[in-house]
Order: C-alpha cells, then sequence, then structure tokens
C-alpha cells in the first residue's frame, strides 16, 4: 500500500519499515475503499507513522484514551523532523482522532463501557417483567427501545397538563 501512495521509493520504505506497518497498510486499504482522496490517504500513512512510532511502546497494541494522550506530552522529536513549530493544538487533535479511529479498525482500543444511571433498578425491573409478568424477551426488549436510554420512551404524556392545580376538587371536574 505504501508503496503506491509514495512516489520516493525511500519514503515507502520508511513506512514499511516502521512499526505496524501491516497494521497500518490494512486501516489505509480499507480506508481507500471507502473512497477517501490519495491526499488524505497520504496524510493518514504520515499521521499513522507517527501514531505506530508513539504507541510502539505497547506491543499489544491494547490501549486506552489515556494512553493515547499520554504519548502526546512531547512533539519535540516532530517538530525536528518537521523543520518548524508545530500547531500544538491541531496537532494533537488529529493524531488522537487518527489513532483512535485506527485502533477501533483494528479492535485495539480498549474504550469505557458506557454507564447507566440506575442500571441496577433498571436490570431489577426487567427481571420482574420477566419472571413476575411473565413477558416475552422480544416484549421487554421492544420496550426498553433497545437500551435504558429510551425505556420509558413510549410512555404517555400526562393530560391536562396545561391547566393549573388550584384545589383538590378542581382535579375531579
Amino acid at each position: 500500500m505504501f508503496e503506491q501512495l509514495f512516489t520516493f521509493p525511500s519514503t515507502a520504505a520508511k513506512h514499511e519499515s516502521a512499526p505496524y506497518a501491516e497494521e497500518r497498510g490494512r486501516y489505509l486499504i480499507h480506508c481507500a475503499q471507502h473512497g477517501y482522496s490519495h491526499s488524505t490517504l497520504k496524510l493518514y500513512a504520515q499521521e499513522l507513522l507517527w501514531v505506530a512510532r508513539k504507541l510502539s511502546v505497547y506491543p499489544s497494541l491494547q490501549v486506552t484514551l489515556a494512553q493515547i494522550e499520554a504519548v502526546t506530552e512531547n512533539w519535540t522529536e516532530r517538530e525536528s523532523y518537521c523543520g518548524k513549530r508545530l500547531n500544538v493544538l491541531w496537532t494533537h487533535r488529529r493524531f488522537i482522532d487518527v489513532a483512535k479511529a485506527w485502533l477501533r479498525f483494528l479492535g485495539c482500543l480498549q474504550e469505557p463501557s458506557a454507564f447507566t444511571p440506575f442500571g441496577n433498578y433498571l436490570d431489577e425491573f426487567v427481571a420482574w417483567m420477566k419472571h413476575e409478568r411473565g413477558l416475552a424477551d422480544t416484549t421487554i426488549e421492544h420496550n426498553k427501545g433497545g437500551g435504558y436510554d429510551n425505556f420509558f420512551a413510549g410512555t404517555p404524556k400526562r393530560k391536562n397538563h396545561s391547566r393549573p392545580f388550584n384545589s383538590p376538587t378542581s382535579m375531579l371536574s
């Protein structure tokens, strides 16, 4: 893949000899199959080269976002290679974005599981619906809406919500 992107054999060789060359090549092929332009693929290849160099301290590539952030602390090597001062914010953001996309593609990014507020109560409620009410799993899944976030999305709204509450008798009329 690198010899198709770069015209100079020395540049392609530099990319092929860097850490995780096979994994980077597979990701670039994946991006090409999804219609990324040649210039974008070259940019990604260059960024992935730096990502691979920085993440080479993790041989298995099983990393968290915090570990990716930790390797972005020092840009002096990259600045000396480029021969100019870098826009640190832009360089940092692009590095993180490309690294996350590549590691997700490889299945190596260790992302924290989503926290569900009151999840233990909702689990108990699901168990109650199943065992006490005898509802089918498909009914429970349908009511959950595919996730706890939408669990009560289908509950009906209170009628007459615009009528003010004046007294207990006003509710009876």
